[in-house]
């Protein structure tokens, strides 16, 4: 059965706006089986994730059909998927590139079972990605800087507290556009703040908030106007969303750009870093493994384990013992000196 033989409209269906946009991306594929729109509901309503991940799967497989069309394919075989595998690998990072293909290798089981195309993913290997962490942390200083270049925007109260929360408490990026006024709550002398984690389906996790990061959070809200418990923590300040709850894509977009103000052009730098850096930060200033999982929320210590193992890496002198071998000339203060004149006179011209 070929992927562009439909003869069905889709858009005419009264689907979640997600979902209609997955049909749209879907149009091509053949609609001969009677059941084939009920089962799109279905595979749909199998999913159960969140609609960042509903709209991964969307990404992934319009991502594959547009190779399709590209290449001229109609009917896929499984040589055509590991080639867009190759593909995807090339041009995308490899987390994005096991994502989609996962997403892809869900969406031909379900076609399999319910008879409207072979799974011509099986056995097909997924991309490895690797243990270690795709986003680099900040060192204290960079931490400083960024926090101070805050204060130069007319955002600054606010994107200073959003920056100061995620670093000192290893908040991610949706936790923060979540959060609400009414999630803070005292326990004894500790202020909490409830959240809405990963993969939870409510807020039914807390983070203690240090003084210094509620001194910052209360400023910012002293600034704003009609503000109650049921009101977003953090609000978006641009023209056509002003007052709304501000949203993951432009917390990233902020401190994004608030590194690049500063000077950290590193692609492996964004706003996930903040939370890198607070757990790292965490394991240098001599937390235990388990006391930093439980500040990570990491439903598994080998995840911590990676941060750690990550630092002692980092760590490694062997490198500068075997320049200092071959270099026995030049001393090992001399030999780092010239490492970082060359980091602070020489990182505009590198192109990382």
């Amino acid at each position: 059965m070929g992927f562009q033989n439909t003869t069905v409209c889709l858009l005419a269906l009264d689907f979640h706006p997600f979902q209609r946009f997955f049909m749209e991306a879907l149009h091509q594929i053949s609609a001969r089986h009677p059941d084939f729109h009920a089962s799109l509901q279905r595979f749909l309503k199998s999913l159960e994730s969140s609609q960042n991940t509903i709209r991964s799967y969307q990404n992934a497989i319009r991502s594959f059909m547009d190779w399709m069309a590209a290449s001229d394919i109609e009917n896929p075989k499984r040589e055509n998927v590991i080639q867009w595998k190759d593909h995807m690998k090339a041009t995308r990072s490899l987390g994005t590139a096991q994502t989609y293909l996962t997403a892809v290798k869900a969406f031909f089981r379900f076609l399999e079972q319910e008879n409207l195309y072979r799974d011509i993913t099986v056995n097909i290997r997924g991309v490895h990605v690797g243990n270690n962490p795709k986003k680099d942390p900040l060192t204290v200083e960079q931490v400083l800087t960024v926090l101070a270049k805050t204060q130069e925007n007319t955002s600054g109260n606010r994107d200073y507290a959003i920056i100061l929360l995620m670093v000192t408490c290893g908040l991610r990026i949706s936790e923060i556009a979540r959060a609400n006024i009414g999630d803070f709550h005292w326990s004894g002398n500790s202020l909490l703040l409830s959240i809405h984690g990963k993969g939870k389906d409510g807020k039914t996790e807390f983070v203690p908030v240090p003084g210094i990061t509620a001194q910052a959070i209360n400023h910012y809200l002293n600034t704003r106007k009609r503000a109650d418990e049921n009101s977003p923590l953090f609000v978006s300040q641009s023209n056509n969303h002003y007052g709304r709850r501000i949203s993951p894509r432009s917390i990233s977009r902020m401190v994004k750009q608030t590194f690049m103000e500063c000077g950290l052009c590193n692609r492996r730098l964004t706003a996930h870093s903040l939370r890198h850096t607070a757990i790292t930060l965490s394991l240098i200033a001599g937390s235990s493994l388990q006391e930093a999982q439980q500040f990570a929320r990491h439903s598994l210590i080998t995840t911590t384990q990676i941060y750690a193992h990550n630092l002692e890496h980092v760590r490694n002198p062997c490198a500068d013992r075997v320049a200092e071998a071959l270099f026995p000339q030049r001393s090992f203060a001399a030999l780092l000196k010239g490492k970082m004149a060359f980091n602070q006179e020489g990182k505009e011209n590198i192109r990382l």
